[in-house]
Parts: C-alpha cells; sequence; structure tokens
C-alpha cells in the first residue's frame, strides 16, 4: 500500500483503550513575541476549538515565563 509517494510497509493495530479524561497540549510558535508558546488544558481533546470559544479565562498566577 502507498500513500502519496510513501509506501507503507508495516501498520501497527492496538486495542481499543477506554479514555477516562482528555487532555489538550500544543506548542506553538508565537510570531508576535518570538518564542515558543505552550498551551496546556484539562479540558481539551478532540474540541478543543469549541472550549476555548466558550472558555477565556487564564489563571496569570499559574502561567509561567522564562
Amino acid at each position: 500500500m502507498s500513500i502519496g509517494e510513501y509506501r507503507v510497509e508495516h501498520v501497527l493495530v492496538e486495542e481499543q483503550a477506554k479514555i477516562a479524561r482528555e487532555f489538550y497540549a500544543a506548542v506553538l510558535n508565537d510570531t508576535e513575541a518570538r518564542k515558543p508558546l505552550v498551551l496546556f488544558s484539562m479540558q481539551g481533546g478532540m474540541d478543543i476549538e469549541e472550549v476555548a470559544a466558550a472558555t477565556t479565562r487564564c489563571d496569570p498566577a499559574r502561567a509561567r515565563q522564562p
């Protein structure tokens, strides 16, 4: 099997796991500050865009800056 121009030689299939909680973590490039921006949400997961639109709070006391 091929995906684009790449030949797939192996496929790994795992047993489905029960998900107890979902989190969202990302490292983004902050072009304005010219440094990485690390995001973490305990309400994340597949619908992180909806969570971000509905939840616009940030706890500055817990924010970390180098």
